[in-house]
């Protein structure tokens, strides 16, 4: 089962974005998300996760289990009057 955490500075707070890994495996640098505004260069094997802002520590928040989201298409709308349409107006 996958969990996801928020990765959030000691020293000012800023969330620079979230870890994805499995729940009772090990959280490697690799699988961290950035925010959109992620000033930093992505982090890779062996280098310590920092601030996006400031630089300072962080620490894992709010972890939780993972739930991928399917997103399905919605049909696009007729057009036009529905059918039937014309045997409702005569049988009024």
């Amino acid at each position: 089962m996958k969990v996801i955490a928020d990765v959030k500075c000691y020293h000012c707070g800023f969330i620079s974005g979230q870890l994805v890994g499995e729940q009772n495996g090990r959280i490697r640098p690799e699988s961290f998300h950035p925010v959109d505004k992620y000033p930093r260069p992505l982090p890779r094997s062996g280098d310590i996760l920092r601030c996006g802002r400031c630089g300072g520590p962080v620490y894992l928040e709010d972890v939780r289990i993972y739930h991928k989201r399917i997103v399905e298409p919605i049909p696009p709308a007729r057009r036009g009057r529905p059918r039937g349409a014309k045997t409702l107006a005569k049988a009024s």
